[in-house]
């Protein structure tokens, strides 16, 4: 206590005029500053969460300003503090119907633990706004856009394998577009993924521009591997 109660402290208001005539008048003086600390803690903890620098603190974590008023409230807050006991030493003085009141309270806290889901995992997805067809994005610069919109469907460039299906209107049609790239019967979408494929495993593709894939980048240098994969 002493090296918490700085200078004059606690001495100087336990102790201050008269020395306390019994141990009655020294307990009164501890009550009454005790009651002056837990009121200044009421008082702090009970402030406008805007007010506070901290939304998230419990009475345990507040500071109080006066250090004589603060070093009271660690004593009996804090778990180290004055009237912290150890629970199980606590267990031998309660009485045989209030240990077996909080042995059923304790099992039946664990029970309801247990039964907790665990957290799930998090993750972002899109989900659908207005449906309305946009206009293209010029090199792919949302500050230039076409200037008309350009409705929703897939790849002219895939079509010829496989003819896009229509896009639902009351949908944004990602999934209707997810699955017509993924079709099995979508064979360019399936060279573009095994030439991918192919860079990561050997440093280079077999169509050495993997990112202009078609007429305009180059010729497979094993075609037949290609269409075989």
């Amino acid at each position: 206590m002493a090296a918490r109660q700085g200078k004059g402290g606690f001495a100087a208001i336990l102790l201050d005029g008269l020395p306390p005539a019994s141990p009655r008048e020294l307990a009164a003086r501890y009550q009454t500053l005790f009651a002056t600390a837990g009121a200044a803690l009421a008082s702090t903890t009970a402030k406008p969460a805007a007010k506070r620098k901290d939304k998230d603190k419990d009475k345990a974590a507040v500071t109080l300003a006066d250090p004589t008023l603060e070093a009271a409230r660690a004593l009996l807050f804090e778990p180290g503090g004055l009237l912290a006991v150890d629970g199980e030493l606590l267990r031998q003085y309660l009485p045989a119907d209030a240990l077996a009141q909080l042995d059923a309270l304790t099992r039946a806290r664990d029970t309801r633990k247990a039964a907790v889901p665990p957290k799930q995992p998090i993750a972002m997805c899109v989900g659908d706004g207005e449906i309305k067809d946009l206009p293209v994005h010029v090199r792919g610069s949302h500050l230039t856009l076409a200037d008309t919109p350009t409705p929703r469907g897939g790849l002219s460039a895939l079509a010829s394998h496989l003819a896009c299906p229509p896009m639902p209107k009351d949908r944004s049609g990602r999934a209707e577009l997810a699955a017509w790239l993924f079709d099995a019967r979508q064979v360019l979408v399936q060279r573009v993924l095994v030439n991918r494929l192919w860079q990561r495993a050997f440093g280079q593709g077999l169509v050495r521009s993997p990112s202009n894939f078609g007429v305009r980048g180059d010729v497979p240098v094993q075609r037949e591997l290609l269409d075989w994969l």
